[in-house]
């Protein structure tokens, strides 16, 4: 008998791949990311039993006690988190990745610590958001190009995947009538192509079908795999 998580696992899998197939798009073009943020470790470890190798974490302590306790798996974590800059050599030492920078001082931090740590050409994204929403951080649409071009010139052990984006509900977004994709996510999409490796960070448990319908690369999953947090 198939445990809740298992069967979790199976219904997001299986909503990705459906939704790939409406949108024409490649069968492994979209990564799954599992953001676990409290929940337990165990559940991440039976994830990890079921296939499940990419994980994502919130916060700077709590990253580095599931590295710790989970060492012997093979997992690429990532910190979709917002960033403080005392936590940073902390995060780059335990993460594989970082989605949320935000400004150039946080992009310099990252290459000093992931130089210092020798994890070369380290993988970030540009965290993008298009509308003022005060309980968000992000890099405005206007403002994204320099900061782009900043980090390409002053952080040369960085490789820029993108954008990420937490963008506002999806009840509350315009949707083009023909697409059926919001408006905005066509916007993060475009800032996305013109942004290092061209890949976008979009999606979570209410709207993975759209992000995967505007072009997103990876989906941020974490109710809908582990039910409620843990909070």
């Amino acid at each position: 008998m198939k445990s809740k998580l298992h069967e979790n696992f199976l219904r997001v899998k299986k909503r990705i791949e459906t939704e790939l197939q409406k949108s024409n798009r490649l069968a492994n073009s979209v990564k799954l990311l599992a953001v676990s943020k409290r929940h337990r470790k165990e559940s991440i470890r039976e994830l990890y039993e079921l296939g499940q190798r990419y994980f994502g974490e919130n916060y700077a302590q709590e990253l580095v006690d599931k590295v710790s306790s989970l060492s012997d798996l093979n997992i690429s974590w990532a910190f979709i988190g917002q960033l403080q800059s005392n936590k940073i050599k902390k995060i780059v030492a335990h993460a594989s990745e970082i989605q949320s920078v935000t400004n150039l001082k946080e992009a310099q931090l990252i290459n000093k610590y992931s130089l210092g740590f020798k994890k070369k050409d380290y993988p970030i994204y540009i965290c993008v958001k298009l509308f003022p929403e005060k309980n968000k951080k992000g890099v405005a649409a206007e403002d994204l190009a320099a900061l782009r071009q900043e980090i390409l010139t002053s952080c040369p052990n960085l490789a820029l995947q993108g954008v990420m984006a937490i963008p506002p509900p999806i009840a509350t977004l315009d949707i083009h009538p023909q697409s059926m994709i919001p408006i905005a996510y066509t916007q993060f999409y475009e800032l996305a192509k013109e942004t290092g490796e061209g890949r976008m960070s979009i999606g979570m448990s209410n709207d993975l079908e759209e992000a995967i319908r505007a072009g997103s690369h990876v989906v941020r999953i974490g109710s809908a795999l582990f039910g409620p947090r843990e909070d």
